[in-house]
């Protein structure tokens, strides 16, 4: 999962949705990796998909963290959330999408995390984040597949979980780029 790791308050970011989804590609084909990246693009707060080959809208943020930098989404939110690929499924929720107990928001939750859980593959759930005071650690909501936040802040917490919660890589209190290899091997094992 990736977030640009900056403060959505000071403004949008400097490089345009466009040329930051580009530049992730670059990245993903280079190095043989896919992202699940949190954009904000006009009044969307999104989620995409990008591999080497390209970039796929996976869903918009329902929460709305009261900061009016995006209008949060009220219908249709998940465009293509989960994706299969290879021998995974990777859902997505956005920062409070992932947490947030209220109705419709939890309904949406469980719902993503029933559709990972049809699947005979692994299960992954990504949250692109800019969590505002800590990012919660891993949640039992998501026992059963494997947890990757990426915060973009830097008190933060940015983590891997695996399937029963346990934290397998995490980064330094720092906007850094950490990667677990997520073969078919360490899913299987943990899966």
């Amino acid at each position: 999962a990736f977030n640009i790791g900056r403060d959505y308050e000071t403004g949008p970011p400097e490089l345009s949705a466009c040329k930051i989804l580009d530049e992730l590609r670059k990245l993903a084909r280079l190095n043989g990796i896919a992202f699940v990246a949190g954009i904000l693009e006009g009044k969307c707060n999104s989620a995409y998909w990008i591999d080497a080959t390209g970039r796929q809208l996976m869903c918009h943020k329902m929460a709305d963290d009261l900061k009016d930098i995006y209008d949060p989404c009220t219908e249709c939110c998940d465009e293509q959330n989960p994706i299969d690929c290879g021998n995974a499924r990777v859902g997505t929720l956005i920062c409070m999408d992932a947490t947030d107990a209220k109705g419709d928001i939890k309904r949406r939750r469980n719902a993503l995390l029933a559709r990972l859980r049809e699947a005979d593959s692994a299960k992954i759930v990504c949250v692109p984040a800019r969590f505002y005071r800590t990012t919660p650690g891993p949640s039992g909501a998501f026992s059963g597949c494997w947890h990757i936040v990426a915060d973009g802040v830097y008190c933060s917490r940015s983590l891997v979980a695996d399937t029963s919660g346990n934290i397998q890589v995490e980064a330094n209190g720092q906007n850094e780029v950490k990667t677990c290899p997520l073969t078919v091997n360490t899913l299987s094992v943990s899966g």
